[in-house]
């Protein structure tokens, strides 16, 4: 393997460790989910280069899924986007994240 690509899969290691160190640190630290919640979106994107990230949860009085918290990296913005997110919502078998909940499928990831 030349080194360049294992250089590369080093890096990408250890942003992940470091993206799971940041999560379960505000965990640790905070009361709740919904407080912990932007220092885990914010956490994770940067340490992984991510410009966008979102945080989806179940809300159980209509069982469907729905953006709880979104975060932007300080140079971008996508408006349009994050309304869109914030006021969609995905019940069991619709849209990508409806039948992945509907059909236990795992994924890794979606992005672009």
């Amino acid at each position: 393997m030349p080194p360049e690509v294992q250089a590369s899969r080093t890096g990408v290691g250890e942003r992940r460790l470091t993206a799971e160190y940041i999560a379960a640190r505000a965990l640790i630290d905070a009361a709740s989910l919904e407080e912990a919640a932007p220092k885990i979106l914010a956490g994770i994107c940067e340490a992984l280069g991510w410009d966008h990230g979102a945080l989806w949860a179940i809300e159980r009085e209509i069982d469907a899924l729905r953006c709880v918290h979104i975060w932007n990296a300080p140079a971008v913005a996508f408006p349009e986007f994050d309304t869109i997110s914030r006021t969609s919502t995905f019940q069991r078998g619709i849209g990508l994240p409806g039948r992945r909940r509907a059909n236990r499928l795992r994924m890794r990831s979606v992005s672009c």
